[in-house]
């Protein structure tokens, strides 16, 4: 008597149904277009808890949209719950590390909120703004940010070389010629530093009397 030795045959999901199976991990972008109408809506309104929840939706059905996750935290920043943007986006940049604005965005809260100090990374504040300039070297409030982090680090040379990059960028940021000169003056560098203030007082006479008045009443021993 002969045994059929004929496997039965094994059902495979048709190609729909395999879409089907799979989660997208990114919106399309028309879904992505309805999602920022919503915040736009919401934010008119003045409805921010309706916005942070447009946001935590969308990431919930597209786990890798990092749009969605940098604009929860950025909800929960501006309505001060620091720790939970800054546990977002670390978790964001350890997802995807080449995501500047993440990076930046990161860096500023770690700045902002000095109790905090790292992220759960280990990540500090320096660091981070750092990475966000070594990914877009046109982010100029990741220069500024970082040169910040310096002076107040005494890394006065380094942070001047931040904020050349950052007025380079961005020729009429008051707020970056003004420190500018301050860390001239700080370096002993007092013609630098006249320099930046004839050139601040071309666009922005409050600030440079602000840094005139300054440098007047500084006495910084020259940096060795």
């Amino acid at each position: 008597m002969n045994h059929s030795t004929t496997s039965q045959p094994v059902a495979v999901p048709d190609m729909v149904t395999q879409r089907a199976l799979v989660k997208p991990s990114r919106p399309s972008g028309l879904q992505q277009w309805w999602v920022v109408q919503q915040v736009r809506w919401w934010n008119v309104l003045g409805q921010p808890e309706k916005t942070a929840a447009v946001y935590a939706h969308a990431m919930q059905r597209w786990p890798q949209w990092g749009d969605a996750v940098e604009g929860l935290a950025f909800c929960h920043a501006a309505r001060g719950r620091t720790e939970q943007a800054v546990a977002l986006l670390s978790d964001l940049v350890a997802q995807d590390a080449n995501r500047a604005n993440a990076w930046f965005n990161l860096g500023f809260l770690l700045q902002q909120h000095p109790a905090t100090q790292r992220s759960a990374q280990g990540v500090h504040a320096d660091a981070a703004l750092r990475r966000a300039t070594e990914l877009d070297p046109q982010l100029d409030r990741a220069w500024y940010g970082l040169a910040l982090e310096l002076i107040a680090q005494g890394q006065h040379r380094e942070a001047v070389a931040c904020l050349k990059a950052c007025t380079k960028i961005q020729p009429m940021s008051p707020y970056a010629w003004y420190q500018l000169g301050r860390t001239y003056h700080t370096l002993g560098k007092a013609d630098k530093a006249r320099e930046v203030l004839v050139h601040l007082k071309t666009f922005d006479p409050k600030i440079s009397g602000q840094l005139q008045r300054e440098i007047e009443s500084l006495a910084v021993a020259p940096t060795p």
